[in-house]
């Protein structure tokens, strides 16, 4: 059996460990694992440990280990997982406030949309320790964040990381200016 990754692993990088047991009481003849580069077989029987170096190719991957035991018939068993490869960072646009805008509040409210092909993306926002994501569709999704803001000049970051491992991460950003000051008007002539 495949130990290790898990069923449905999203990995962020092409080459991957798997890790796995066979048990047969009389011996193992041979070990495949699909994509493997390279096989370790450990013990003896009944017990047996795999560890394999996987090559894996972008998006979903079917990996297959099989073992073949000593006996003349040559039985066979088999285990499979499905890991997907995804090198791809979400896409994150921030849709408002628009980029330059100037306002006199101390907070503005800021959306936008995230894509990714696989799960939903952790989405954080500078300004703000709460972020509010909704499912739009298949790999679609909406966020909106209330940011607080500085007198100033404010650079507001969103940030999108995937569900792979090492993560891919995805950002855009923005600048708003909060002004708080008002106008000074001076009348010259006529004199008062």
């Amino acid at each position: 059996s495949i130990n290790s990754p898990a069923d449905g692993y999203i990995s962020g990088t092409d080459t991957i460990t798997v890790t796995g047991t066979i048990t047969d009481e009389f011996g193992i003849s041979t070990i495949t694992v699909t994509g493997a580069t390279t096989i370790e077989l450990s013990g003896t029987a009944p017990d047996y440990a795999f560890t394999a170096t996987v090559t894996l190719l972008p998006d979903a991957n079917t990996i297959v280990a099989t073992a073949t035991d000593n006996a003349n018939d040559g039985n066979v068993g088999t285990d499979s997982i499905e890991v997907i490869y995804d090198n791809v960072p979400p896409v994150i646009t921030i849709i408002l406030p628009d980029d330059g805008t100037t306002t006199g509040q101390m907070e503005i409210t800021v959306t936008g949309t995230v894509t990714d092909a696989y799960g939903t993306p952790a989405v954080t926002i500078t300004g703000t320790d709460t972020v509010i994501i909704e499912a739009l569709g298949v790999g679609l999704y909406a966020f909106t964040a209330t940011v607080t803001l500085v007198e100033g000049t404010n650079t507001i970051v969103a940030t999108a990381t995937d569900n792979a491992m090492p993560a891919n991460v995805g950002t855009d950003s923005i600048v708003v200016y909060r002004d708080m000051t008002a106008p000074v008007v001076s009348i010259n002539s006529p004199i008062d």
